[in-house]
């Protein structure tokens, strides 16, 4: 195929995470409702929550994690779509992401998102929980017996 003939496409899996990420959203509340609703008269109905809990444990995990991971995509392809790759990855890719949020939006419009509200404050915690679920520590508890 001759040069003139190609096509640049721009690969990016942003809306794919954040697709993800709204699914188990709306699994977690989906499986809440369905354990609130149990009400509790017999072990069955103790391991039918339990069970319930353990779903919602997974489905909040992946949803926190893609959450994340969308974000990260997005504001990674921002930068990289309104500067080089090469400034990108030279200049910008170090930081962290919450840094990353601040400063391009900065450096390209004029703006940054305010440390002072609470969208700030929900990337700040996003990214705590995702940083504890991807480098889970293993811990031991003392339970009374």
């Amino acid at each position: 195929m001759a040069s003139s003939d190609q096509v640049e496409v721009t690969l990016n899996n942003h809306r794919t995470f954040y697709s993800i990420a709204c699914q188990h959203y709306r699994q977690v509340k989906q499986l809440v409702a369905e354990r609130d609703r149990r009400v509790i008269k017999s072990d069955k109905d103790v391991d039918f929550v339990c069970e319930k809990n353990a779903a919602i444990q997974r489905s909040a995990m992946v949803s926190v994690i893609f959450s994340a991971l969308a974000l990260e995509a997005f504001i990674n392809y921002y930068g990289i779509d309104r500067f080089s790759r090469g400034f990108f990855d030279t200049h910008l890719d170090s930081l962290n992401t919450v840094s990353k949020w601040l400063i391009l939006p900065k450096l390209t419009v004029g703006r940054q998102l305010s440390t002072d509200g609470q969208p700030y404050e929900l990337l700040i915690g996003l990214f705590r929980l995702r940083n504890k679920l991807v480098h889970y520590k293993t811990r031991k508890k003392r339970i009374l017996g």
